[in-house]
């Protein structure tokens, strides 16, 4: 597939920027850059314009200088001296810090605790990165209520301390409202909890979520068929269910087969007899009951083909043994 600008009647330039700075940028740097090389006079009276373009954009007007700031550091754009002459990319970089809006925080092995935060930090971190006044307005609508500034400063509390991006943590936002887990404190508890197990991003996110929904539906299934009813699975045939259904990517028809062998060779609902049974259709490649049944055909033809030549070679050696005795008898 191939993609094409189209770029009606302008179009605009921007200098080559890395990919490492650009996932280092952060929605309000990306919007500025933009910006900048669209809006020509922009970059003539940003002292002027950039109020306005702080409310258009919907960031506090520190926040879209701190942007300024970090395209400066990174040598993309310069600034003029008060002599009207331009000051070089590289020698601002020298003088400015390159300090991202969204920069990633040091991975952890292990959350210990996340940021808490007094009013004044609070406000100097929206100010940074003011785009977090969408996430919240989001997260509200997603939790269909408004928060208050301990919920607010949590949720903030939460996209800062695990580096986490908007659609992460509206995602896991509405999967807590879908389990029955809406507030806060839940979500910063299962949050901590995915990070530890490396679900960092909003991809794994999904994915994670998805099979435990799989999962979920699979154990209902299996505990009916096998008859568990009410009590846990033991860590050993919660294995065996992860393993049928992540690992061998069995769907329910093939372990319902399964459990039917199981029954008919040990007269008894047996889960670890009918790990041993998928395990060897596994190994064998085989993917859905089609192949299993005609697996298990072609074995029974061969078996009731080898029956047949043993019982002819009996039959030819019978009939030798019986023809010889009659020749002696004849012969005496």
């Amino acid at each position: 597939m191939k993609i094409y600008f189209e770029y009606g009647r302008s179009a605009f330039a921007l200098p080559a920027v890395s990919k490492k700075l650009l996932a280092r940028a952060g929605k309000t740097e990306l919007k500025l850059l933009v910006c900048l090389a669209s809006v020509p006079e922009l970059c003539e009276k940003y002292d002027e314009l950039a109020d306005g373009l702080a409310q258009e954009i919907k960031v506090s007007r520190s926040a879209l200088d701190s942007a300024l700031s970090f395209w400066i550091g990174a040598g993309i754009i310069s600034k003029e001296r008060d002599d009207g002459t331009a000051i070089p990319a590289e020698e601002t970089a020298v003088s400015e810090k390159l300090v991202p809006a969204e920069e990633e925080p040091p991975k952890r092995s292990r959350v210990t605790e996340l940021p808490q935060y007094t009013g004044d930090e609070f406000t100097k971190v929206m100010e940074r990165r003011g785009e977090l006044s969408g996430l919240i307005e989001e997260a509200q609508n997603v939790l269909g209520k408004v928060f208050n500034i301990t919920e607010t400063q949590l949720l903030v509390s939460i996209s800062e301390g695990l580096g986490l991006d908007d659609e992460y943590v509206l995602g896991l936002l509405a999967y807590c409202k879908q389990i029955g887990k809406a507030n806060l404190r839940y979500v910063e508890k299962i949050a901590c909890s995915f990070y530890d197990k490396g679900i960092c991003t909003a991809k794994q996110l999904e994915e994670y979520l998805r099979t435990a929904d799989m999962l979920a539906s699979a154990e209902s299934k299996i505990r009916k068929i096998f008859g568990i009813g009410d009590r846990a699975f033991t860590s050993k045939e919660s294995k065996y269910i992860n393993d049928w259904i992540t690992v061998y990517k069995f769907d329910f028809e093939v372990i319902k087969l399964a459990y039917e062998d199981t029954v008919n060779a040990t007269s008894k609902p047996s889960m670890s007899y009918a790990n041993k049974v998928l395990e060897s259709w596994f190994a064998e490649g085989y993917k859905s009951v089609s192949d299993v049944e005609k697996s298990k055909e072609k074995k029974k033809g061969s078996r009731e083909s080898a029956q047949a030549t043993s019982f002819n070679v009996d039959d030819f050696f019978n009939a030798a043994i019986n023809k010889g005795f009659g020749e002696d008898k004849q012969g005496g």
